[in-house]
């Protein structure tokens, strides 16, 4: 318990909680219909990227069921994407390794990461249509990715840092979607060359404090992305103060690191290698 705020939520949320774990099956099924191949790695990625399948249905089951509310920003973070592109990207792109999955693995995980986005737009689908027509939605990636390891020879008992066929150190930019009547209106483009460079991560909070008519700090890296916004709400961006920190969360910040670094967040970083 605790783990909820206001407390008051605290049993709708478990409500959702036992509600996911019994249909993990199903979501699995739906994102791997393919049943395993008797692989040690690949069996152990498909093990190790659960919890973050779970998490993803647990947080959008959570957005939808509060989308009907009074809000004034409902924030949900999906990362289960990247958590299955980062072992199972070989499978899906076997021509560019040395040691490819068997014919079997591919047939099996192949097509995980395209259900995957398929599963997570559906999910997507269903909180836009719970949420107000009035509202100001961004969706974003802030990474693509790249193959790594295409020399390993991927063998089950080899760490994470040799198993992990892809991430995002020098990978494509991520992308940006924006949508609702306060947005500026674009023709959709067709392809990747004809995305264009609005901003970049940085710039996503000044933009969500530039809808709500709130200055940004100076001590803010990035700026409002004034493309994307329609032009009566690009005309009225305030100016900038000198900032919103009061003091506390810097102090915050440099007490109990070693705390919050429990094992299990350390377990999760070290399987997708980001920690030796």
């Amino acid at each position: 318990m605790g783990q909820v705020a206001p407390p008051s939520y605290e049993d709708r949320v478990f409500s959702l909680a036992q509600r996911v774990d019994s249909a993990m099956d199903d979501i699995a099924s739906e994102i791997r219909p393919v049943p395993s191949v008797a692989s040690p790695l690949s069996d152990r990625l498909w093990r190790e990227s659960r919890s973050a399948i779970r998490a993803d249905a647990l947080s959008l089951d959570i957005a939808i069921d509060l989308a009907s509310e009074a809000f004034d920003v409902l924030a949900v973070y999906a990362g289960g994407f990247d958590a299955l592109a980062h072992r199972f990207w070989r499978y899906s792109h076997p021509e560019g390794y040395a040691e490819p999955p068997t014919s079997a693995e591919v047939a099996s995980y192949g097509g995980v990461l395209a259900s995957y986005c398929v599963w997570l737009d559906s999910r997507i689908g269903e909180l836009v249509s719970a949420a107000p027509p009035t509202s100001s939605i961004l969706l974003l990636s802030d990474h693509g990715m790249e193959t790594i390891n295409s020399s390993s020879a991927f063998r089950a008992s080899d760490p994470p840092s040799l198993t992990n066929s892809a991430h995002h150190r020098s990978a494509p930019a991520g992308v940006i979607l924006a949508s609702g009547p306060r947005f500026r209106r674009y023709v959709s483009a067709t392809s990747r060359v004809a995305l264009r460079t609005v901003g970049d991560v940085y710039d996503v909070l000044p933009t969500i404090l530039a809808l709500f008519g709130i200055p940004a700090g100076l001590d803010m890296p990035g700026e409002p992305m004034l493309e994307l916004l329609a032009e009566a709400e690009a005309s009225r961006v305030p100016k900038r103060i000198d900032s919103h920190d009061s003091g506390w969360s810097r102090a915050d910040s440099t007490c109990c690191e070693s705390e919050r670094r429990t094992a299990d967040e350390l377990d999760r970083l070290r399987a997708l290698g980001y920690v030796d």
